[in-house]
């Protein structure tokens, strides 16, 4: 999920008057799971590392970033998610653990109700 002006200013004021977890707590309302995470993978909204500009502010927890920037007016928030990676062994490709990857929450204007 991605927000700015507007939109973002009331994450901003909860990151100001909370604190980061919080803001995080908020958007995370808006994820849909898997439709969230099927979405993020057609637009092409996965990352390996967190998207961040030189003046942006990233704290994480176990399943999200939040990315902010108050002089710029913007928060996003992208979602951990586990991605199988292939090793091979004896020449074929086999499953490992999960490796992360990030996906960003879009919600596609939904709210969890």
């Amino acid at each position: 999920m991605f927000l700015q002006g507007q939109d973002a200013d009331e994450v901003l004021a909860i990151v100001d008057r909370d604190c980061t977890d919080a803001a995080i707590e908020h958007l995370a309302g808006f994820d849909m799971g898997e439709e969230t995470t099927q979405a993020a993978l057609v637009d092409g909204y996965v990352y390996d590392t967190i998207p961040t500009g030189p003046l942006d502010r990233t704290t994480t927890t176990i399943a999200y970033a939040l990315t902010y920037n108050h002089d710029h007016g913007h928060v996003s928030l992208l979602r951990a998610h586990p991605e199988p990676r292939e090793r091979k062994v004896g020449g074929a490709a086999a499953r490992t653990a999960p490796s992360r990857s990030l996906a960003q929450a879009n919600t596609r204007g939904r709210r969890r109700g």
